[in-house]
């Protein structure tokens, strides 16, 4: 017989007698197992980072609310295991939840992560944007003459993603996927641009004058614009549906 943990039909039907996420993982601890094995085997089954992300938040939030720490603990847990760290969480949660998942953050974070409410608030107090990262919600900007020295990746971002004025920025990550649209623009400092992007719908690159050359293939889904980058070359690895 099949593991409880695998059996797309067994969570159906969890989910259909209005079980919870937490109480449906639960439910499908395999035999002689633990919490972080059902976790685990729900996000081997998730599609994409960005999808696993919000698994591991419907999670995460259901467990702060009921204010166990020891659930919590194994989401982190989990959530490391899949390449989704602390900043990937933290930057999921609403104000509320942050605050609630505060104090039970290792030290060295907690302090860092506290007035943390955008990415712009994260590059200052980190000095930078450390990967791998998975982003997930609105349109997420980095600019107005902020920004960090060096955006580490690989970088997942479920939506869209301006990087725009950032006057310090001097890389990117070798891989970037960005499911809805991405502008990179005015970042004069910038010289090492990503080896891969995929990117779900219009791609604008503009004002990248010390741009080191740089040959990077890409999977974009509508237009691409580039403009006043001469040492890039983008090859088109076709649409973002192949």
């Amino acid at each position: 017989m099949p593991r409880a943990a695998d059996n797309d039909g067994i969570e159906r039907t969890l989910r259909a007698l209005g079980l919870s996420p937490l109480e449906r993982a639960h439910c499908l601890i395999p035999p002689n197992g633990r919490l972080g094995d059902a976790i685990g085997a729900v996000l081997s089954r998730t599609a994409t980072p960005g999808t696993a992300l919000r698994v591991l938040r419907s999670f995460l939030e259901e467990a702060l609310s009921q204010e166990d720490t020891r659930v919590v603990q194994v989401l982190i847990e989990q959530a490391g295991a899949f390449g989704i760290g602390l900043i990937s969480l933290w930057m999921a949660l609403d104000q509320r939840r942050r605050q609630a998942l505060l104090p039970l953050l290792p030290p060295w974070w907690a302090p860092r992560l506290a007035e943390v409410a955008n990415l712009e608030d994260l590059c200052e107090a980190l000095h930078g944007i450390p990967g791998p990262l998975v982003l997930d919600g609105p349109i997420d900007t980095i600019g107005q003459h902020l920004g960090p020295r060096s955006l580490e990746g690989p970088l997942w971002v479920e939506g869209h993603l301006n990087l725009e004025d950032c006057t310090e920025l001097e890389s990117l990550p070798d891989l970037m996927v960005v499911t809805g649209e991405l502008t990179i623009s005015s970042c004069p400092a910038l010289r090492k641009f990503p080896k891969r992007l995929e990117v779900g719908y219009g791609l604008w690159i503009r004002d990248l004058p010390r741009l080191e050359r740089s040959i990077c293939r890409a999977k974009v889904g509508e237009d691409v614009t580039i403009v006043r980058a001469p040492a890039l070359k983008l090859v088109t690895l076709g649409s973002w549906q192949s």
